[in-house]
């Protein structure tokens, strides 16, 4: 009883410092829960990697090609860390043979795609910026066709993850994301996925998978690193000091020509071959001449708008149809906004991924391919943000290609979607 006594009078007298190591014994005892829950849903994840692997890999055949394309500076430079923690046990566990690509500056991912010599399958392991990079690369090649074939995978591990949150669940737990995201791969199912071509004045094309967008809260939060001096604070002090400076008020005005939305494409249907004796005859007397079709182009009705508002972007609706069609939704943010109600809506979408709020409701209209003259200043210089890249704006055409490439997903494919990682690459 004396020692216990002692004890507590000891913890009394040093309170302070009783007090501090409480304090971080239960966050080194949280942190090592943690670290041991992650370590147990990795493991579980290679276990279904090898029961899958078993399935997917025969003694005969050879082991499918996996090209990774890894960007080392996403995630402030965490991106291969974790890709190798959480994704790349499972894809190894499952037989592939990984070949990682590492990128080592910015556009790197885009020619590393565009020389790609072959591949069974696809992953980008970073953000939307990658990712759009990679697509990039890919359809610029002339061989496209071909190309866009190779399913895709996608390993979240950037800032903003705005396709593998539509792809793949678990988006809170950053180890399970990841691992869902591989074993998506090693499973094989694949969904379809629309892209959206931008055509800039000089005939040059850049592709994207989820949004342009042209913002003045884009702008505010680029500027954050000219208030390096507010630490902490320099995301939050962008968006003040952007509504004293000269680009205030933040108005856009643009002109705007688009179409409806535009019917999925159908693959074609390989013609039946004739039987052995139809050929036989042919090649004696000479296949029938079937008369050419000629292709009558309808025209395409376009509706033009001038806009005015305070944020417009073009976002593609992903795994979404409306009435057998696929389409771009239009969104255009409020005619105005004053400088407290700017503050607050900046401020929230730092820790938000949702585009709008109670008090900044968007306008939208779905819409097929669209051509965007944005109304600029002589004296000013406007950026567009496609998918987390920054663009200096002008007009652009905007072109929708619905199901374009093949993304691997948890997500149960419905019938008309429904793909394996067999049939992608056998097409």
């Amino acid at each position: 009883m004396a020692r216990v006594v002692k004890i507590v009078k000891t913890l009394r007298n040093h309170w302070k410092k009783s007090t501090f190591a409480a304090v971080a014994g239960s966050y080194g005892v949280y942190y090592l829960y943690n670290k041991h829950q992650d370590n147990l849903v990795r493991r579980e994840f290679c276990k279904l990697a090898v029961e899958y692997g078993k399935d997917l890999v025969h003694a005969t055949e050879k082991a499918k090609k996996v090209t990774v394309f890894l960007n080392p500076a996403a995630k402030n430079g965490k991106a291969r860390k974790l890709f190798e923690k959480n994704a790349a046990p499972i894809l190894h566990l499952a037989g592939f043979n990984v070949e990682i690509v590492q990128s080592g500056h910015e556009g790197h991912t885009k020619d590393q795609a565009a020389g790609l010599a072959g591949s069974d399958v696809i992953v980008v392991v970073g953000g939307d910026g990658t990712l759009a990079e990679a697509v990039t690369g890919l359809l610029r090649r002339p061989d496209e066709e071909s190309v866009s074939r190779w399913p895709i995978g996608v390993i979240p591990a950037g800032v903003t993850n705005t396709l593998a949150r539509v792809l793949h669940i678990d988006s809170k737990d950053e180890v399970r994301w990841m691992c869902n995201a591989a074993l998506a791969v090693v499973k094989g199912i694949t969904v379809p996925i629309d892209v959206i071509a931008i055509k800039d004045s000089d005939g040059r094309t850049t592709y994207a998978l989820n949004h342009l967008k042209w913002s003045p809260f884009d702008d505010a939060r680029e500027q954050n690193t000219k208030y390096w001096y507010f630490g902490p604070l320099k995301h939050r002090m962008a968006h003040i000091f952007y509504t004293i400076s000269k680009t205030w008020p933040a108005i856009l005005e643009t002109h705007v020509a688009f179409t409806g939305p535009k019917d999925i494409p159908v693959p074609p249907i390989p013609p039946l071959l004739p039987s052995i004796w139809t050929r036989f005859y042919w090649r004696l007397f000479g296949a029938p001449q079937e008369p050419e079709e000629v292709e009558v182009e309808e025209e395409i009705a376009r509706t033009e708008k001038e806009l005015k508002s305070t944020e417009l972007t073009i976002t593609a609706n992903q795994l979404q149809e409306m009435d057998g069609k696929k389409s771009l939704c239009l969104n255009t943010g409020p005619k105005e906004t004053d400088r407290i109600s700017f503050i607050k809506e900046g401020w929230r979408r730092l820790n938000s991924h949702e585009p709008e709020s109670a008090e900044f409701t968007l306008q939208r209209e779905h819409v097929g391919d669209i051509d965007v003259e944005p109304r600029i200043p002589k004296d000013q210089t406007a950026w567009y943000t496609i998918d987390s890249e920054r663009f200096e704006a002008g007009a652009v055409s905007i072109t929708l290609l619905p199901n374009k490439l093949r993304f691997f997903s948890q997500l149960e494919p419905t019938s008309d979607q429904s793909g394996t990682l067999e049939q992608s690459v056998e097409r």
